[in-house]
């Protein structure tokens, strides 16, 4: 597995104008190879990792993507004692399985965990609150992924009813820090506070164009919001009577493996058309 080949071919097809290295280059994890432990692509992962920590060329920091769940990074950073910049999993207010086992090893192993699917594809946003539950076959495969994880969080009892009381708290703990912070602030801010979370990653800020960059500005707000204990005590009451986090580990296993197991990926913006 050439991981330098394939880190020139990913700057050539993202025209990149300049040489400097790339801040953060994640492998894939779902990859077949990886989930048998493959030694080339493991090999691969290690060489990328000692380059970076030397200074080399393509990247400053490497880690993993997709399918690198607690018991991935266990082994990567223990047994065969690689050093990981960051791994990228999804975490959310909703989804917060990474909570239980993934982050607290990311903290205790110096890795920074980058938490993807914050908003859930607009369903932790404005557009989703009081509004009634969508038509699963008008939405896109992503944002029906999400609709299905939030049927299962909520089980028996109704994921939608159950959505709108965590969006209910959202919306109150918002209107606390000021005029104007949206749910979706409030929903990656309480991301940001958990245990081990370095980063997440905002769909926005991977898009060009003048609305997607007006509309990271507005996410950046969340970087200067600091919940406060009754903030966070209020956000997981909602998420402990609203719905099981022991059922979505039953349904997707542990964060971060889902995409080895079909799940969805990513994070994509919400479109308040489809509701």
């Amino acid at each position: 597995f050439d991981a330098r080949t394939r880190l020139r071919e990913a700057r050539s097809a993202a025209q990149l104008e300049d040489d400097a290295p790339l801040a953060l280059a994640l492998l894939d994890w779902r990859h077949p190879r990886a989930s048998k432990g493959d030694a080339s692509l493991c090999d691969a992962l290690g060489r990328l990792a000692d380059e970076s920590a030397a200074g080399g060329d393509l990247a400053r920091g490497v880690g993993c993507a997709g399918g690198a769940g607690a018991l991935a990074v266990d082994s990567i950073t223990g047994a065969r004692g690689m050093h990981l910049s960051a791994v990228l999993a999804p975490l959310s207010a909703l989804d917060a399985r990474a909570v239980d086992a993934l982050a607290p090893l990311c903290e205790d192993r110096g890795v920074a965990l980058v938490a993807r699917g914050v908003t859930m594809g607009g369903l932790l946003t404005d557009s989703a609150h009081g509004r009634p539950r969508p038509n699963a076959a008008s939405l896109t495969p992503a944002l029906a992924h999400y609709l299905a994880v939030v049927d299962t969080w909520g089980g028996p009892d109704g994921g939608w009813e159950a959505l709108q009381r965590l969006l209910d708290s959202l919306k109150r703990v918002g209107e606390r820090h000021g005029e104007g912070t949206a749910i979706a602030d409030i929903a990656m801010a309480w991301v940001l506070a958990q245990t081990g979370v370095g980063a997440v990653a905002e769909p926005h800020v991977a898009r060009r164009g003048a609305a997607e960059a007006a509309e990271a500005a507005k996410r950046a707000k969340a970087l200067a919001l600091a919940l406060t204990t009754d903030d966070l005590a209020e956000i997981d009451e909602a998420r402990r009577e609203g719905g099981s986090i022991g059922r979505l580990f039953k349904s997707l296993g542990d964060a971060g493996e889902e995409g080895r197991m079909g799940g969805g990926g990513g994070a994509w913006r919400a479109d308040p058309e489809r509701w």
